[in-house]
């Protein structure tokens, strides 16, 4: 029995694996934010961050470049600014990041429903907001 459950449990971990580099992979990159559809973001892959549009960048090494309001107000024009994190991909495949924003810090967890080499659209599942002291 142990002779045919070792293989089976070693391709199934491979198998896993594979998946998560796989989404490792397509994640890496910049990403802009599109559209609200159906409860999630939906983000279009991009060469750089746009001028008036908030986005994420995914690096290789763990780290993030999240885009977005440079202060509190959301009235237009808003004014953009890049704020550094980390990211990570779990073993139950959610993607957890963390970034600090102009109030503090932010954690979030995110389901990837969808991604490709063009889209990807995401729903939050955990947002944990860090405020500074003052």
């Amino acid at each position: 029995m142990k002779t045919i459950l070792f293989p089976i449990l070693f391709i199934a971990s491979m198998s896993l694996n594979d998946v998560h580099t796989t989404v490792k992979n397509q994640l890496e990159g910049t990403w802009i934010y599109a559209d609200w559809e159906d409860g999630g973001m939906v983000f279009q892959k991009g060469n750089d961050f746009a001028k008036d549009k908030g986005g994420i960048q995914f690096l290789e090494n763990g780290t993030l470049i999240k885009r977005q309001n440079a202060g509190w107000c959301g009235t237009p024009p808003i004014t953009y600014r890049n704020y550094e994190g980390t990211w990570e991909i779990t073993p139950n495949s959610t993607v957890k990041i963390s970034y600090t924003y102009w109030g503090g810090t932010m954690k979030e967890e995110w389901s990837v429903v969808k991604l490709d080499d063009q889209s990807m659209k995401i729903i939050v599942l955990e947002q944990d907001r860090i405020r500074k002291s003052k």
